[in-house]
């Protein structure tokens, strides 16, 4: 089954290897994804200083021969979904690019740790902020749910004998581990694996300013999908049975936050498929164009404004370091 999925996101294009690994944020195990996809959607100027979107798609496959997975179409769940995105620019982001620099600079003054994140929180919205937030939407699915049964008919499978539950919280735990890894990019092209506080204060500087906005221009989207080897039927409110190839399965808390999992019969995995490539391209292809409009309307520069994060930085260690020696002499 792996190989054939590999086979035709391959034939659409896309990277996509197999039996790839990743990091359990919670267990710090290291565990297998069946199949790993990717493409990477850019316009014809790819210099550092371009728009790209980078699309991920983690690919589990089941074999359930025999069994029946049973969804009850929600209508109020038929809104549009969209790719899971990650970009630095977000205010979350933001907040944790701030607190990292202001603590490995030991900038500790409260107004030069606002000033700072004032000055990239700026940076990421030139514009007004819902045109840094492209998204990319996903086909309708032939069915849209929040829960699910898994039946042979003779036996049923809930809870963590569900091999349908066990999966989709495998894709859990792939996505927890992408988003690690996404957060901590920006963070760790600047420390480079060094202490920061070892090097000279105006590299620094400069890797903070010209990494920072390089990731600006880069978006990271992430999707999910069980391929199944079994019958999926949408279970109406009068109880009947329609037969249906895919299902969009919305998983909330208490919160309402939420993620998708798309789940597909095997047997329609090359239409499932050909349809989101398609989508996908045409989507993130507008999309990093209209963002490269944005560039060019600011005459956008990694390296811009680097004589006002240089006074913040200097103007912000001086006051902490006489803050703390205020401190000590009293």
């Amino acid at each position: 089954m792996e190989i054939k999925i590999q086979e035709l996101f391959r034939t659409n294009g896309w990277d996509t290897k197999l039996g790839f690994h990743y990091s359990d944020q919670e267990t710090k195990k290291w565990r297998e994804c069946d199949v790993l996809s990717s493409d990477t959607f850019k316009t014809t100027n790819s210099a550092i200083g371009a728009p790209l979107h980078n699309v991920y798609v983690a690919c589990e496959c089941k074999s359930l021969s025999g069994f029946h997975i049973l969804f009850h179409h929600d209508p109020k769940l038929e809104k549009k979904h969209w790719l899971d995105m990650h970009w630095c620019g977000s205010e979350i982001e933001i907040a944790r690019f701030t607190r990292y620099v202001c603590d490995e600079l030991e900038i500790t003054d409260r107004n030069h740790r606002k000033k700072l994140r004032d000055f990239l929180y700026k940076r990421a919205y030139e514009d007004h902020p819902a045109d840094r937030y492209p998204r990319i939407y996903l086909p309708d699915a032939n069915c849209v749910s929040s829960s699910f049964r898994e039946t042979n008919i003779g036996n049923e499978r809930e809870g963590s004998s569900s091999v349908i539950w066990n999966t989709i919280m495998i894709l859990r735990s792939q996505t927890d581990d992408h988003n690690a890894m996404c957060q901590n990019r920006p963070i760790d092209l600047v420390g480079q694996s060094n202490d920061i506080k070892l090097r000279n204060l105006n590299e620094v500087i400069d890797s903070i300013n010209f990494f920072y906005n390089a990731y600006l221009l880069r978006y990271i989207f992430f999707h999910r999908v069980i391929f199944v080897r079994a019958n999926l039927w949408n279970h109406d409110i009068d109880g009947n049975l329609s037969p249906v190839i895919s299902t969009r399965i919305d998983i909330q808390n208490r919160t309402h936050s939420f993620f998708s999992v798309d789940i597909v019969s095997f047997d329609h995995a090359e239409i499932y498929i050909n349809n989101f490539v398609h989508n996908t391209r045409k989507q993130a292809t507008r999309s990093v164009k209209k963002l490269l409009q944005l560039v060019h309307k600011h005459e956008w520069d990694t390296r811009v404004r680097i004589d006002e994060l240089i006074d913040i930085v200097v103007n912000g260690q001086r006051s902490s370091t006489l803050s703390r020696v205020s401190k000590l002499s009293t």
